[in-house]
């Protein structure tokens, strides 16, 4: 197990990253191949309810938003999500939640019952 690990480091660390300048190479290294395009979907999907909930949270936390406006936008933001994203789609939604809500302490991500999609 140590030697999958060490090779995982060794094959991660002989490609660099490659940051984005312009929107145009992002675009292109996206469409360059089905993998890619998979991966940017994945990394989009799990981002929008961490901004969005994020958003939401800093108008919660300023005081422009009350704590039932807060969830009924919050609420209304994952069922959406959850009607347009499918099985691992989903999951990554999911993800994506549990990020907004480590990073957003102090916020009513989770409302009073608990649950959240």
């Amino acid at each position: 197990m140590k030697l999958l690990h060490l090779i995982s480091l060794l094959l991660v660390s002989a490609f660099p990253a490659q940051a984005f300048e312009t929107y145009e190479n992002y675009y292109a290294a996206c469409t360059a191949s089905t993998v890619n395009a998979m991966l940017c979907r994945g990394t989009a999907i799990t981002t929008i309810p961490t901004y969005w909930l994020g958003m939401l949270c800093e108008l919660y936390k300023s005081g422009d938003l009350s704590q039932d406006t807060f969830l009924k936008h919050k609420n209304r933001i994952l069922k959406d999500l959850a009607a347009e994203f499918k099985g691992y789609e989903g999951e990554l939604i999911n993800a994506g939640l549990d990020v907004a809500q480590k990073s957003n302490q102090g916020c009513p991500i989770q409302d009073a019952a608990g649950d959240s999609p």
